[in-house]
């Protein structure tokens, strides 16, 4: 059979071309009817490219333009989406996650100490400001967790403002946070309660913990904030012997020993005379250190594995030992101690890695309960989960 005719081109004037191949190809005259066999004509439609799909660099899809626009809004956690690096906020521009991918806080939050001590900085020593470090909104300070990690970014990037806000929260002070600045992601605390399925009551009550970011008032412009108050002078080695009088219900404490330990069974404290020490700042941590350990006795405290024996790098010893540390840091803080110059030794550091690397939880457990040890020798109340807290309504 003939092969029936193709739709001709209309006749125009000028030399024009039917099919879709390359200019290159001879130009028939106008008006000419071009016939195309069935097998010529298949040869002649777009030709799909090597991975399989037609080539749309001219129109791409909806979806990959609804992902472009969502890439150029940019990201909070870091001004104006400049990527972050792992210790502070870890937003990416561009990119999204997998839906099945969830974050752990935990593991995330071990990862920023584990790194400051594979740089020989441990972050629960450093010098801290008496006021310690606080919200710029609400003037609540951050505590536990949040004061270790904030505290880590401070001394890196050596901001001397302890005040820190949301990105919300600097727009609502008539400012802004200033190009390419990282964000630090912290903590919060959000109280559950799971209900009985049969009365409906609250049968449950557990903690969840999600990141949220904050900038340091250094990274902002145009805050409508006064001056910082710096407490006025003080006598740091004053306020730490007013800590340790101020313990209420405290051990009773010897200058008998060589070493400074803490025996639950009698609720003693034994260190050696304060001439044996290289300063009086490194007497007022190492009293503080010992101290919190009081607080874990049966009648304070009365912390979960605290009245057995533990043996020497067992978990919970490294807990107990971690709980002290954070504890001691937390009333260094409040007193002003200078903590930078105590014990930062590859041994020491070595053995907390190790610690934090086999319990992902460690660091934020720790760190809790090491609050309410500081809290509780300062004679201080709060809420659950408040030793994680700070004001973010806004963030």
């Amino acid at each position: 059979m003939t092969p029936r005719p193709s739709r001709p081109c209309a006749p125009t004037t000028q030399p024009t071309r039917c099919d879709s191949r390359s200019s290159s190809a001879p130009r028939r005259p106008a008006g000419r009817t071009t016939v195309h066999a069935p097998h010529e004509r298949a040869a002649l439609q777009p030709q799909p490219s090597a991975g399989g799909h037609h080539h749309e660099r001219d129109h791409p899809p909806a979806r990959a333009r609804v992902r472009d626009h969502r890439s150029a809004r940019g990201d909070r956690r870091v001004a104006r989406g400049h990527r972050a690096d792992p210790v502070t906020s870890a937003a990416t521009r561009g990119r999204r996650k997998p839906a099945s991918t969830r974050r752990d806080p935990y593991a995330e939050v071990t990862a920023r100490i584990t790194a400051a001590l594979e740089r020989g900085t441990v972050p629960w020593r450093h010098p801290w400001r008496s006021r310690g470090l606080r919200n710029a909104v609400s003037d609540r300070p951050y505590r536990g967790i949040n004061l270790l990690l904030l505290g880590l970014v401070a001394l890196e990037q050596e901001y001397d403002d302890p005040r820190w806000l949301t990105y919300r929260q600097a727009e609502r002070l008539d400012g802004h946070v200033r190009r390419r600045q990282r964000g630090t992601q912290i903590v919060l605390w959000r109280w559950i309660e799971r209900k009985d399925a049969d009365d409906g009551e609250a049968s449950e009550r557990f903690p969840l913990m999600r990141f949220f970011t904050v900038f340091n008032v250094a990274q902002c412009e145009g805050l409508a904030l006064a001056h910082p108050d710096g407490g006025g002078e003080f006598d740091p080695l004053l306020r730490a012997e007013a800590v340790v009088s101020g313990y209420a219900d405290g051990p009773a404490v010897f200058h008998d020993a060589d070493t400074a330990y803490y025996v639950p069974s009698r609720d003693e404290v034994h260190l050696p005379p304060r001439s044996a020490f290289r300063d009086a700042e490194g007497y007022s941590a190492t009293v503080f250190h010992e101290l919190a350990h009081s607080t874990g006795h049966v009648s304070r405290l009365n912390r979960d594995g605290y009245q057995t024996a533990a043996a020497f790098g067992s978990p919970v010893y490294s807990r107990e030992e971690l709980v002290a540390e954070f504890g001691a840091a937390f009333l260094c803080q409040e007193a002003g101690i200078d903590a930078s110059r105590l014990d930062q030794s590859a041994a020491y550091i070595g053995s907390w890695l190790k610690a934090l690397n086999d319990d992902r939880r460690l660091a934020v457990v720790a760190a809790g309960q090491g609050q309410r040890a500081a809290d509780h020798i300062l004679g201080r109340s709060f809420s659950d989960g408040d030793e994680q807290a700070t004001d973010d309504s806004d963030g």
